[in-house]
Parts: structure tokens; sequence; C-alpha cells
């Protein structure tokens, strides 16, 4: 499962020691699991022009963006003639490619989702 995570809540989370951030990964500070990430955006509204991809209130990666011709810029996403409003973050991913302490028996059918889960619970209480 993937989850946006805004920019300012990550960094948030960086200012109390919370997680670390490599290029490309999220790690939790406590238990140093680590998860996948990529920049992103949630496109919030359209500002100007017409919704033709249908990205309005989706989340998108900032390479999916580009791949289409999409320019992102702050809090903005131009994309031919359509400007959206967005909030900027990550998307951070809790399947493949998460690495953590083996499971324990009785944890959640999905460990790595189960694992991202309680690190956004822990994080945003």
């Amino acid at each position: 499962m993937i989850r946006f995570i805004p920019q300012s809540t990550l960094d948030g989370w960086m200012d109390s020691g919370k997680v670390d951030v490599l290029p490309d990964r999220l790690v939790d500070a406590a238990t140093r699991r680590e998860f996948p990430m990529r920049e992103a955006v949630h496109l919030i509204k359209v500002e100007s022009g017409v919704d033709s991809q249908g990205w309005s209130c989706k989340v998108k990666s900032v390479e999916e963006v580009r791949s289409i011709g999409g320019e992102h810029y702050m809090t903005s996403v131009i994309l031919g003639e359509t400007v959206y409003v967005v909030d900027p973050g990550w998307m951070a991913e809790d399947g493949e490619g998460a690495t953590r302490p083996p499971a324990k028996k009785g944890e959640g059918k999905n460990p790595e989702a189960d694992a991202l889960a309680q690190l956004l619970l822990d994080k945003l209480s």
C-alpha cells in the first residue's frame, strides 16, 4: 500500500527526530524500519483550465507528472493549459522493498503495511 505524507508533516517528524530521510527511503528513528519513498503531489483542485486527466483530489508521483509533460513548482502543477493547486510531499511504500526486523508470530497478514500504518499513527499523534 502506498501512503501520501505531506512535506509539512515530514518536516515536523524530522525536526522532532522521529524519522530520518535518505535519498529514497524514510527511516523510523525508533525501530530503524525503512520505507521506500518518492516525491509526490496531492492535486487538491484545478486552479484554471479543465481537469481532462481526472487528477483533481488524487496523489501522483512527480515522475508521473513529468512523464506526461507536466511541470511541478512549489504548490502548483501545470499540465498543458491546466493549473492544479497541490500539496507537495512523498509517497511511502509499505510493500515490496520495505525492510524491517523479522516478523514476530501473530503480527498482521501484511507486516510491512502494519509497520507503516503504525509509524503514521505514532508520528501523527
